[in-house]
């Protein structure tokens, strides 16, 4: 593909997507892994056994926005991350459990 006059690499142009959810037992998947060319094929039955996983796997330049819901209490994201961490809608703050937040 050409823009300009200038090649572009395709795959370039994918967005990037990372999970926000919690590492998942077994080592099936790991929080904070980043999927550059959309979600391998081996991990789509995951995705569609737990939707959680789908819910909280957003592109890269929106997930601060959606860490700050993670940990606020009464969010979709709130209930999907507790949901995964088998703690069901518990109003538990999560804070210091996503790897990506630092623990005052």
């Amino acid at each position: 593909m050409t823009d300009g006059g200038t090649k572009v690499d395709e795959r370039a142009v994918e967005t990037a997507s990372i999970d926000l959810g919690s590492n998942l037992p077994g080592g099936r998947l790991l929080q904070s892994t980043v999927f550059r060319a959309g979600v391998p094929a081996y991990l789509k039955p995951l995705f569609t056994d737990k939707p959680d996983i789908a819910e909280l796997t957003v592109p890269v330049e929106g997930m601060a926005e959606v860490l700050e819901r993670i940990v606020q209490a009464g969010t979709a994201e709130h209930a999907a991350y507790q949901r995964l961490l088998g703690k069901g809608n518990a109003g538990t703050d999560v804070g210091c459990s996503i790897m990506l937040i630092p623990c005052l």
